[in-house]
């Protein structure tokens, strides 16, 4: 019995460590070839892409560390965080009530076609809005790992 745990064992890592490399190449191939193709944040949305439409098919298992994916989110916050001044937060403080004003807007909008799309396609209600809403896209590829 524990000859069969430990092949099992070994035979998840194996699978769960070769999904990992290949879920890294795809996802490296999608990189590379949004960057070539000069497709703006390339590093971003060409993994995010590559990463998709691999998961389509089947038999393919693709899997990424939980500790891994958590870092570069952090990483990917840092990095936008450095982009903010002293000069970015005063346009922001000063534009702050025309900001507000649209987004109730925008998300007054994005809730009533979110509505309409559900009706239509039978798709329920919250994943359209999460999807409907900007921003929405990166929220919906962490919240299915949790």
């Amino acid at each position: 019995m524990a000859k069969n745990i430990i092949e099992g064992a070994a035979l998840k890592l194996t699978v769960s460590t070769s999904s990992f490399i290949f879920a890294f190449l795809v996802a490296l191939s999608g990189g590379l070839v949004f960057s070539f193709l000069s497709i703006p944040v390339p590093w971003l949305l060409g993994p995010m892409s590559a990463i998709l439409i691999a998961d389509r098919f089947k038999g393919l298992t693709l899997s990424w560390p939980r500790a891994l994916r958590d870092t570069a989110l952090i990483l990917i916050g840092y990095s936008i965080g450095l982009s903010f001044t002293r000069s970015s937060v005063e346009n922001i403080i000063e534009n702050l009530p025309a900001m507000l004003i649209l987004t109730m807007i925008l998300v007054a909008s994005a809730a009533l076609m979110s509505k309409v799309i559900s009706k239509l396609s039978g798709v329920d209600y919250p994943t359209v809005l999460t999807g409907s809403i900007p921003g929405g896209l990166s929220q919906m590829i962490i919240l299915p790992k949790k």
